[in-house]
């Protein structure tokens, strides 16, 4: 009897540290499919040290909500760029999901824009007074700021679109892992990718994860290392961006190259060491 009772409690055991854990992802993380996939292997490669998962999609917000609901406990899986003051606030798998992809920035303008003939450098940009349309809370509305861009913001992505169909500003700053399928789903608007610059500067998607839960936290770092160990980090980013770059002819554009401050050093090596791009930046 005691040693029917000792298996029936093993079980038990067992059967409580395996149970399928439910993890909540931002709405439109799971809306992405490179992004849901990647968080999808990960955490299948970490499922025989910490059981089994189903992912849940949290309630649809604008980013500055869901980072928000990130810290507070709401939603534990958040897919974003990271910025020093982030990094604080929650922690970061810090390998960044798209190596380095959300850096590259091409422009969607006006169909009737010719404000880029001729631009070459920052500071055309800056003479010229451009404008970029950014999120109000996006770490991309700092680095434009920080290298004296010119913004327009607005705290509605989708408010954005419009906005530069009536001509509010003149770049919608987009990364080149984003903006076909965007022009696609806005193709009633007048709006286009502007052909002949790409913006480039040290950013990523990184996964933050839920900071009261430092087991969820060991389980995608350690589903992370799995995934680079057999490759499928890359594959995976291969399948979905293999050719983004020679799509968008980046090499035969001009490379406008801002710096950017808010960003750790930590965050940054590991963008010079996955990434597809490697920056020295000034000052470090």
């Amino acid at each position: 009897m005691k040693i029917l009772l000792l298996l029936m409690s093993s079980l038990c055991f067992f059967n409580s540290v395996h149970a399928t854990e439910n993890i909540i992802v931002y709405n439109r993380n799971m809306n992405n499919d490179f992004v849901k996939t990647s968080i999808e292997n990960i955490a299948k490669l970490s499922q025989a040290a910490h059981g089994g998962f189903k992912l849940v999609a949290s309630e649809d917000m604008e980013q500055g909500d869901a980072f928000d609901a990130l810290v507070k406990g709401e939603i534990d899986i958040l897919v974003t760029s990271a910025t020093s003051q982030r990094e604080k606030n929650a922690k970061l798998i810090n390998v960044p999901l798209d190596r380095g992809l959300l850096g590259f920035r091409l422009c969607l303008v006006h169909k009737d824009s010719d404000v880029f003939f001729g631009i070459s450098d920052v500071q055309e940009f800056i003479t010229n007074e451009i404008t970029i349309g950014v999120g109000e809370f996006w770490a991309d509305r700092i680095i434009f700021e920080q290298n004296n861009f010119a913004t327009v913001t607005s705290s509605t992505f989708s408010e954005l679109f419009s906005m530069l169909a009536a001509k509010k500003f003149d770049c919608f700053s987009r990364s080149v892992n984003e903006i076909s399928n965007e022009l696609r789903e806005h193709k009633a608007l007048d709006i286009k990718i502007e052909p002949k610059i790409v913006i480039i500067y040290p950013n990523a998607d990184f996964i933050f994860v839920n900071p009261h839960k430092p087991e969820l936290l060991l389980r995608f770092t350690q589903g992370m290392d799995l995934a680079i160990q057999n490759e499928s980090y890359f594959q995976i980013f291969d399948t979905f961006f293999g050719n983004v770059l020679e799509q968008h002819q980046i090499y035969e554009r001009r490379l406008i190259f801002l710096q950017r401050d808010n960003i750790s050093e930590k965050t940054l090596d590991s963008i010079n060491k996955y990434g597809i791009a490697s920056f020295i930046q000034q000052g470090r």
